[in-house]
């Protein structure tokens, strides 16, 4: 069995949830998507096994009318932010499994962040997005002061290597 094959399969075991509890339904299974619909919204779960991130396993919620070309979906992390639970989702990254086994371990864990994180959002419930726009707005505002003041000073930040 393929990498691609065993992701799908946890997939549908791990995330058998959105089916039974928000009445979602599988729409796609093309690589590197597995696609999750409701009237509401949409999951997509990510594995790509090449590429410029290779291995990387993610998922990102959309509001039905939301292009996912055009529009910017819940990943999570803001997920997570939305909740409030500001060290978890500092500590968060994507896993990157490499192997069947990996796999195994990586997807249940993120199933139960979206079960722990996501039911609101899941619902499309509008305070959530309404909060998330100003989430994102606080960022952007965040980052261009930083910008602004660097500029100011002339320093460049330095990154943790």
């Amino acid at each position: 069995m393929s990498l691609w094959d065993k992701f799908v399969e946890l997939v549908k075991k791990h995330f058998a949830f959105l089916e039974l509890d928000f009445q979602f339904k599988i729409i796609e299974v093309k690589s590197p998507f597995v696609w999750y619909a409701s009237d509401k919204t949409k999951v997509r779960v990510y594995y790509k096994e090449t590429g410029n991130w290779p291995y990387e396993l993610d998922l990102s919620v959309l509001r039905v009318d939301d292009d996912p070309k055009t529009s910017l979906a819940v990943g999570v992390s803001e997920m997570i932010l939305l909740s409030h639970d500001w060290r978890e989702a500092e500590q968060y990254r994507a896993p990157f499994p490499k192997s069947a086994e990996e796999l195994e371990i990586e997807l249940p864990k993120l199933a139960e962040i979206l079960k722990k994180y996501g039911p609101k959002i899941l619902k499309a419930d509008p305070n959530v997005f309404g909060r998330l726009e100003r989430l994102r707005e606080g960022r952007v505002r965040e980052i261009n002061e930083k910008a602004r003041l660097n500029l100011k000073k002339k320093t460049v930040p330095k990154f943790k290597e």
